[in-house]
């Protein structure tokens, strides 16, 4: 077997674990996308598909998860931007009324994005207080059933219910991520195929040919 032959089969390899991991990981998206009418002109058509998840660390507290929605709109999304930049017109009057629109909608962006990392800022300061309120009173809890433990059987077995569903819960979280790296570990080898099979393909034969000249 050839060194392109090699690469050509971990590329299908990597497309297919890629493949079977993706199925497991696909979500509902907003997908837009601009076509042209009979009569020429332009439309953008929204519809719900299912697409690849994309990770973008926590997804912990309201406003976070809120804020990741924007990586579920995918295509051709509306922009006002977009739709001020492409105006041009021709008279003083125009241009003027357009230099204004592009301040004002440089402003409201600025303003909102301001107002937006700073709940989040805020928010990632009340979780990460949260958690450590959280574990100190898990501790404490421990500690606690452990002593009640050794006098009560029945809080002894209360205690081990409560230690049992953290476990479950931090299990569940393990498996969670361990998901998602299965998928970014098949989409990197997948990427790392490709490449190797486009060197091959590329490159090999450019500097075959200089070499015989």
């Amino acid at each position: 077997m050839s060194k392109l032959e090699r690469r050509q089969n971990n590329l299908q390899k990597a497309q297919a674990r890629f493949e079977k991991v993706s199925k497991r990981s696909k979500q509902f998206q907003l997908s837009f996308e601009r076509r042209q009418k009979e009569k020429g002109k332009f439309r953008t058509y929204a519809s719900i598909r299912r697409g690849e998840k994309a990770y973008h660390g926590s997804n912990r507290g309201i406003f976070h998860k809120a804020v990741d929605l924007r990586f579920r709109i995918k295509g051709d999304t509306p922009s006002i931007t977009r739709a001020i930049n492409s105006i041009e017109p021709s008279a003083f009057k125009g241009k003027a009324l357009k230099k204004s629109a592009q301040a004002v909608n440089y402003a409201v962006h600025d303003t909102v994005k301001t107002a937006v990392d700073t709940i989040l800022a805020a928010e990632t300061v009340g979780i990460k207080s949260g958690d450590a309120v959280q574990r100190e009173v898990r501790n404490k809890l421990r500690e606690k059933y452990a002593r009640e433990a050794v006098d009560d059987f029945h809080k002894g077995t209360f205690a081990q219910f409560r230690i049992g569903a953290d476990l479950i819960k931090d299990t569940r979280h393990h498996f969670k991520l361990k998901k998602q790296y299965k998928f970014e570990k098949a989409k990197f080898k997948l990427k790392k195929a490709e490449y190797a099979v486009f060197k091959e393909d590329t490159f090999k034969p450019k500097i075959q040919k200089i070499t015989l000249i």
